[in-house]
């Protein structure tokens, strides 16, 4: 594992990794599924947000 951090210089999971998958959804936004990751935790916090609010 340490060998691959210092290898690796952006700090990221190896490419054929799961890891990597997971990172590519959550920090990198210009893929698909990245996108859908963002819109769907944008809608919810702002579910969350109304659901303080009124309930």
């Amino acid at each position: 594992m340490a060998g691959s951090v210092k290898n690796n210089p952006q700090n990221r999971p190896p490419d054929n990794d799961w890891r990597c998958t997971l990172y590519k959804i959550i920090f990198e936004a210009d893929t698909p599924a990245g996108k859908l990751f963002d819109e769907i935790l944008i809608l919810t916090i702002l579910l969350s947000v109304i659901v303080v609010i009124f309930g």
